[in-house]
């Protein structure tokens, strides 16, 4: 019963974030674009934080990955609620556009191969 009302809280608040983001979006901020890339390139430098700790606690190469990919990932929900709770002037919406819109698939799609194969090569 608890874990439905959580589900539907959830759903709720990912709806109200992708309004607020959809109102960002519509036409894509160009004007952003330094922010835009900074979404694109920080994970991976963050990444090497990751695989350079798991490297030094001498963890297995499936754990750095996993370490190397939360280095690399934003918060991607508590981040954005919690700028919009604590900084109303806050651009929430251009928020979301870089964490969800931009590091989110390129961290899964992109990242994680290459931090396997980062990881692969310094491993050996």
């Amino acid at each position: 019963m608890l874990l439905a009302g959580f589900k539907t809280l959830l759903a709720l608040f990912l709806l109200e974030m992708g309004i607020s983001t959809a109102k960002v979006c519509f036409p894509i901020p160009y004007k952003q674009w330094h922010l835009l890339i900074f979404a694109a390139v920080v994970p991976f430098v963050l990444a090497w934080v990751g695989i350079g700790l798991g490297m030094a606690l001498d963890l297995p190469s499936g754990s750095i990955i996993v370490l190397a990919a939360f280095s690399a990932s934003a918060s991607y929900i508590a981040a954005p609620a919690a700028i919009k709770a604590t900084i109303p002037d806050a651009n929430i919406g251009l928020a979301m556009l870089a964490s969800l819109g931009i590091t989110f698939p390129i961290n899964v799609l992109i990242g994680l191969p290459i931090y396997q194969m980062w990881i692969e090569q310094l491993w050996m």
